[in-house]
């Protein structure tokens, strides 16, 4: 993965264009953030090698947060962490798995603001992908 992190230009700057395949575009997009505001971090599952090595190279385990396999809860650490000012990017890292995190999306997430008047804000992005490739059970194929 040719990754570039010399790129420290905002995303209206025109630049040259480089062809890359998709997941190469998201670490990328995350790395400029990353760059641009010290308040992002990566939390999930592996991301600090599948996906993320550039990332933790970059930016250590202070931003790069490796975490158990318990989507719910780390879904929930996301969001406890944009509450108090971080904001962080919870990397899902199969489609399947967001049933396991929809009650924090659902009913912390998406409703704390109007919940408590507007005075709580959730700066936070939910990402996964799907990697449909065959064979891989039942909670990795949706």
């Amino acid at each position: 993965m040719d990754v570039k992190d010399d790129t420290h230009r905002d995303a209206a700057t025109p630049g040259p264009h480089i062809q890359m395949t998709y997941f190469e575009a998201i670490v990328q997009a995350q790395l400029e953030e990353m760059h641009r505001d010290e308040r992002v971090v990566l939390l999930g599952e592996d991301v600090s090698v599948h996906g993320g090595g550039k990332l933790i190279e970059c930016f250590g385990k202070n931003r790069v947060w490796n975490m158990p396999i318990s989507e719910g809860s780390f879904t929930g650490l996301g969001i406890g962490a944009a509450i108090n000012g971080l904001r962080p990017i919870v990397d899902i890292s199969t489609a399947s798995f967001i049933y396991l995190a929809c009650d924090q999306i659902v009913n912390q997430a998406s409703k704390l603001r109007y919940m408590t008047g507007g005075q709580i804000d959730i700066p936070i992005v939910f990402r996964c992908c799907m990697f449909s490739t065959g064979s891989e059970a039942a909670q990795h194929a949706d």
